[in-house]
């Protein structure tokens, strides 16, 4: 019996997250904050869009001494430390994979090229699914050490938040990887003999 659910519950999960993929890309597929700078601001291009591209320059260009005082009329970076360096790391990415006109300090601003669009909303979707959904994952089990069925319905459900999918998905940001890091080091700071990781989790979620 047990040998027969197994498969049953294993399809299930897959087909949730899949799902719950198709949607975050759906939800994608529409405008984002500021899009064309259609909110009219005066004091800085577009929306949240523009800031997380901005902060991606940011990261990319200056050192660290400089990621919280540059220019801070024009979307000043609010990232702690260790999601900026994520900032960072997409920055560079960015550089490489749709080209450093992308990122280019200063004269980038207000760039809304077609490929990073979609370079934008694919580094949204691959770092939720890394870092928010192994961390729902990993805490469910740990929830529901023996009943799949109730840990499937715990990882469903918290992946289905629709606040988080609008926001992160359409809006355009990266809360899921706050989030996540701040769950993951709630697991690594709950486990038993976890003395040596402890000061490392206490500054993520610090």
């Amino acid at each position: 019996m047990t040998s027969s659910v197994a498969p049953i519950q294993s399809s299930a999960a897959v087909t949730i997250i899949s799902a719950l993929i198709l949607l975050r890309i759906l939800v994608g597929c529409h405008r984002h904050s500021g899009e064309n700078n259609y909110l009219g601001k005066v004091d800085g291009y577009g929306g949240d869009y523009e800031a997380q591209r901005h902060w991606m320059e940011i990261t990319l260009h200056l050192p660290i001494g400089q990621w919280y005082t540059y220019d801070l009329t024009y979307w000043g970076l609010d990232y702690p430390p260790l999601t900026a360096y994520v900032s960072y790391v997409c920055g560079f990415l960015s550089h490489v994979l749709v080209g450093p006109e992308s990122v280019a300090l200063f004269t980038s601003r207000a760039f809304e090229d077609v490929t990073h669009k979609a370079f934008m909303r694919a580094s949204v979707l691959v770092l939720d699914a890394m870092i928010y959904f192994s961390a729902v994952w990993v805490i469910a089990k740990r929830l529901e050490p023996k009943d799949a069925k109730e840990r499937i319905w715990i990882v469903g459900l918290a992946l289905a938040q629709p606040s988080m999918i609008l926001v992160d998905h359409g809006h355009f940001q990266y809360n899921s990887v706050s989030l996540g890091l701040a769950m993951w080091s709630f697991h690594f700071m709950t486990l038993i003999g976890s003395d040596t990781i402890q000061p490392f989790t206490n500054c993520v979620i610090g």
